[in-house]
């Protein structure tokens, strides 16, 4: 986890314009099995369900 912190302060993006941090967590997720992802709600939010 320190490595993904490294890397998301790597990111120079501020306030709520995070669209590179944004697509990172959805990557994320994605490798971690997430079963459904929708992605850009209000703009880089993200809702996702992993069913066990």
């Amino acid at each position: 986890m320190l490595e993904w912190r490294h890397h998301l302060h790597s990111i120079p993006e501020l306030g709520f314009d995070l669209h590179k941090t944004s697509a990172h967590i959805a990557d994320k997720l994605r490798s971690f099995g997430v079963d459904e992802l929708h992605e850009g709600i209000a703009k880089t939010g993200a809702i996702f369900s992993k069913l066990i």
